[in-house]
């Protein structure tokens, strides 16, 4: 009984081992802001250049080499979801200077 515990208990480590590192490969990222898929062509996942830009600015941008995402403009310090999309870029905004505060990135 004791040691169908044990190999129970090693199927879900080698289970929740493999979905991470699956989660991982399915979001490299390099550090010059592409995200890697296998073959496909590596798309831009942040945009730090954008930092001090306006947020139309930053929006455009990020829409001219993402067309496939969602940009949401954010003042900086207000409540978001915690969730990771793929489809979202968030642009976090000085309230008082209008100026992207932090590099936008996918998520």
């Amino acid at each position: 009984h004791r040691q169908m515990k044990t190999v129970i208990a090693l199927i879900v480590l080698c289970v929740a081992f493999a979905h991470a590192v699956n989660l991982r490969d399915e979001h490299r990222s390099s550090s010059d802001g592409f995200e890697l898929h296998g073959s496909n062509p590596p798309k831009l996942v942040s945009w730090p250049h954008l930092v001090g830009s306006s947020p139309s600015e930053a929006e455009s941008s990020i829409l001219h080499d993402r067309p496939d995402v969602k940009v949401q403009i954010v003042q900086e310090g207000s409540m978001v979801t915690a969730d990771y999309r793929q489809d979202r870029v968030r642009v976090y905004v000085d309230k008082e200077r209008k100026k992207v505060v932090r590099a936008p990135k996918v998520g």
